[in-house]
């Protein structure tokens, strides 16, 4: 080597930590998502085993917009007390 020619001293360039970073992120948010279904398909079993409620089903309305067909409609569709207190016991259930 030639007593004239200076070596560079080799200077490494600082590690970047972004990428690290950015998978760190991902894997917390892919947990975070798989968590999540996890227990709302466990919560959904429960739910379902629960209780179990009946529904009924409504007569079918007129299309008509004639008074005496909405008066047969109301009367047709008119919801006993018991029906109202069942719904708000399973509300203040909640």
């Amino acid at each position: 080597m030639d007593p004239l020619q200076t070596t560079t001293p080799v200077v490494s360039e600082p590690k970047s930590f972004g990428p690290l970073v950015g998978i760190i992120i991902v894997l917390v948010v892919i947990a975070a998502g798989g968590a999540y279904f996890w227990m709302q398909k466990s919560g959904g079993d429960q739910q379902e085993s629960g209780t179990a409620t009946t529904t009924q089903e409504l007569p079918p309305l007129s299309e008509s917009d004639e008074v005496d067909s909405i008066e047969s409609d109301l009367s047709a569709t008119l919801i006993s007390d018991e029906d109202f207190s069942s719904f708000e016991s399973e509300l203040n259930a909640q």
